[in-house]
């Protein structure tokens, strides 16, 4: 009886401290989330004005799906001012829905997409 309480108890105290160094290791990630999070592309091909990214975890959560665009070459995500801008390969293109679709799945709003260079924006679907 003694013995199964003090294996309880250690398993406890482990799971505890496995849980703190968990937490400690994901804060030590967020200055470095940031700081990548915040750099401007020289010259986008598309911005977008994104509602809800509020944290370096949000940033890359959008800057992951995004990614999976094909035809994209660079993502930069900018927290502060609720943007992400994209720059696409050459010849490449992709159209509004596509970008809209993205945005959503990765759990945010896209409020406006600007297509600052109209060579990448796609026809619409219909």
């Amino acid at each position: 009886m003694i013995s199964n309480r003090l294996a309880s108890e250690t398993r406890g105290k482990c799971l505890g401290i496995s849980m703190l160094l968990a937490l400690l290791s994901m804060m030590a990630l967020v200055p470095s989330a940031r700081a990548q999070a915040d750099k401007q592309l020289d010259r986008p091909d598309i911005t977008i004005e994104v509602g809800g990214l509020a944290c370096p975890f949000c940033a890359y959560g959008i800057e992951k799906r995004l990614r999976k665009v094909e035809g994209l070459a660079a993502v930069s995500v900018l927290l502060e001012e609720g943007t992400v801008q994209l720059k696409m390969k050459d010849g490449a293109t992709v159209s509004e829905e596509r970008l809209k679709k993205a945005v959503t799945e990765a759990g945010f709003e896209a409020k406006q997409i600007v297509f600052v260079n109209e060579k990448v924006k796609a026809p619409s679907a219909g």
